[in-house]
This record gives structure tokens, C-alpha cells and sequence, in this order.
């Protein structure tokens, strides 16, 4: 008895296995699907924390194109500690990135980036929003996404430089719990 309990248990689970793998036919388009769901699979196993999220939000400044820009990571931001620094900075990263001088950062090179990081898994949060003076020029435009307890944000901003008007790139990544802890203590 204890023998057949095990084929038909063993059965069962290799049904379910298929069935969540998406069906259990063998043609091609199958195929892909169980390796599609094999994959979100392990995805979803791997550490994902700050070395994942700086390494995602570094491909989107590489891929806009934005020269070197600096990183302040939670442990060597002055400002999480500092009297009267924003304590919400020791959970998480932020870059500022600057185009070439030959090409600024513009608002479609930030929405791209926005696409990259959805390509990687990243989720939009919320719409993305645009901001723009009343001769139509953007001053702001803010992408928010999501990804397994962290939130990064996408954003333009224009500035001027030698009287010429130039794009950046800035990119936050946030620890939601840390964020959820910090806004939980008052503050003065």
C-alpha cells in the first residue's frame, strides 16, 4: 500500500508541475512557455537587494547614455545621519547621471530607460508624469516602478549650462520596508 501511495502521489505532483508549467503538450510554443515560467521561477529565488537594483538602475544610466555619474549608497550618505539630514536616505541609492556633450539626457531617453527597467521585471507603480512650463518645456518628468520590495524611480530634470538648456537623469533606489520603518519614527 505504502508503495502505490507513493506512484499515485508521485503522479499527482508531476501533473501539477506540468500544469503549472503551462500545460502539457509538447509543441513549440509550450515549450517556450515552460521555459518562460522556469525562468520567473528561479528569478523569483535568486537574492534580489541593493547589488541587484544599483546593477539594474546602472544599466538604465549606461543605456541613456549618461556619463559617470556618482552613486550615494545608503552606507556613506552623510546625510542619513547628520543632525537635521533626511533620514530616509539610509535606505537607498541615488544617481545623478549627465548626457554628453554632444547629446543632453531628454525626456524620451528617460522613459526609455523607464521600458528597460519593465524588460527586467520591474513593475510601474503608477503613471508615469510629465511636468511642463507654460511654453510647453518639461521641468520634471517622474517614472515610479517596483520590483520585489524595492521601488526605483526614473526622472528628468533639465538644467542650464552655458546658456544652453541640458537634460539629467536621476535614479533612486528605496528599500520599502527601511522607507516604511523611517516615515514610522517621528521626526522633529
Amino acid at each position: 500500500m505504502v508503495r502505490g501511495s507513493r506512484r499515485r502521489y508521485g503522479a499527482g505532483a508531476a501533473l501539477l508541475i506540468a500544469l503549472a508549467m503551462g500545460g502539457t503538450g509538447c509543441s513549440g510554443e509550450d515549450a517556450d512557455a515552460r521555459a518562460a515560467a522556469a525562468t520567473k521561477a528561479a528569478e523569483a529565488t535568486r537574492p534580489f537587494g541593493p547589488n541587484s537594483v544599483k546593477a539594474a538602475l546602472t544599466a538604465v544610466a549606461e543605456q541613456v547614455g549618461t556619463s559617470r555619474g556618482d552613486w550615494t549608497m545608503p552606507s556613506t550618505n552623510a546625510a542619513a545621519t547628520a543632525p537635521g539630514g533626511n533620514p530616509l536616505s539610509e535606505c537607498g541609492m541615488h544617481y545623478v547621471g549627465f548626457g554628453s556633450a554632444e547629446k543632453s539626457v531628454t525626456v524620451d531617453d528617460v522613459a526609455a530607460g523607464a521600458e528597460a527597467l519593465e524588460a527586467r521585471g520591474w513593475k510601474q507603480a503608477q503613471r508615469p508624469r510629465v511636468r511642463k512650463e507654460k511654453d510647453g518645456r518639461v521641468f520634471h518628468a517622474l517614472h515610479v516602478l517596483e520590483k520585489r520590495h524595492w521601488t526605483a524611480l526614473v526622472e528628468f530634470r533639465p538644467y542650464e549650462a552655458d546658456g544652453e538648456q541640458r537634460g539629467s537623469l536621476e535614479l533612486s533606489g528605496m528599500e520599502d520596508d527601511c522607507v516604511d520603518r523611517v516615515e514610522a519614527i517621528p521626526h522633529e
